[in-house]
């Protein structure tokens, strides 16, 4: 029988080379891009799918190229069918490339895709807001956040007769559970000077029945401030920062030297507290005095501990 794939014909021995030579199923050659084909594929293949074959441009122009050419010449034809360059900002033209390119060059046109663009930048700024709300959302809702406004009612009074003020105790709920803590203020003299002081200022974690009683967390990002007719102080806790409860009454994290107290006259210094190192150019929390009382505000970021970390202790 016939050599070639395909080809069924039956034929006698002595007429087979002359029908191989001939057969519609035999291997040939295309002559314009010397792709291999079957003879009987020829014209269909130089009509449909030969890249050097000769065709025209389907649109109005029929300019003459390979067809290997035509999908580079649809991307400049003038007479394609296209969209303004403004269509995503709300043009709604449609047109010959000619015509369209025509439109995008009128001075009526630009004023319009002018303002289509900065109303679509409107857009575009009130959905990156959402989203940002929203991250900000998901992130406060993963690590724990919240704000506390403390005033300390009778400052100087407190300052005089006690060493250390803290506030009412409250909770940070997080996905794995809530943190109890409070803020503190304490009052410290700076080395054996009886005329130099500092108001410290913590964030304190209590015992509680959640993890945190084992486990220490993060307060990434917290931040402590006083504020008063446009002046502010404050002190923000690097990211890592971590605190735990070491003891039964927990363990707390800030700056010992928040703010000077050089002009609450008459306040007791301890004086066996060495621990408070100098700090000058700080702000005296007189100036944040409202009356007599002075009001703190916390920003408190709790990251809990991960999974991995506590597998790996």
């Amino acid at each position: 029988g016939c050599e070639w794939e395909g080809c069924s014909t039956k034929v006698q021995r002595l007429k087979l080379a002359e029908h191989e030579a001939t057969c519609e199923e035999r291997h040939v050659v295309c002559e314009k891009c010397q792709a291999r084909i079957k003879a009987r594929e020829r014209e269909v293949h130089v009509l449909q799918a030969c890249e050097m074959a000769e065709v025209r441009c389907p649109e109005q122009c029929r300019a003459k190229m390979q067809r290997g050419q035509l999908m580079k010449h649809k991307a400049e034809c003038p007479e394609e069918m296209v969209n303004c360059a403004f269509a995503e900002h709300g043009c709604e033209v449609r047109g010959k490339r000619w015509k369209v390119k025509e439109h995008e060059q009128d001075t009526d046109a630009l004023r319009i895709h002018l303002q289509q663009v900065v109303q679509a930048a409107k857009v575009l700024k009130r959905e990156l807001g959402d989203k940002t709300q929203l991250i900000a959302s998901l992130e406060a809702r993963r690590c724990g956040e919240m704000n506390v406004s403390w005033r300390i009612e009778a400052f100087k009074q407190k300052a005089l007769g006690k060493k250390i003020v803290s506030s009412n105790t409250f909770t940070v709920k997080t996905n794995v559970g809530g943190y109890k803590l409070h803020l503190q203020i304490e009052w410290r003299r700076q080395n054996n000077s009886m005329t130099r002081g500092y108001v410290g200022a913590y964030i304190c974690l209590l015992p509680s029945s959640s993890d945190t009683t084992f486990f220490p967390v993060a307060l990434d990002g917290s931040l402590l401030t006083v504020e008063k007719d446009g002046k502010k102080a404050g002190y923000s806790y690097p990211d890592g920062s971590l605190v735990g409860p070491g003891t039964a009454f927990g363990y707390s994290l800030g700056c010992s030297n928040f703010l000077a107290a050089d002009k609450i006259p008459g306040m007791k210094w301890d004086d066996k507290d060495t621990t408070c190192p100098p700090r000058p150019g700080l702000y005296d929390v007189t100036e944040f005095l409202e009356g007599d009382s002075l009001c703190v505000c916390a920003t408190i970021k709790i990251r809990p501990p991960e999974v991995v970390s506590l597998l790996s202790l």
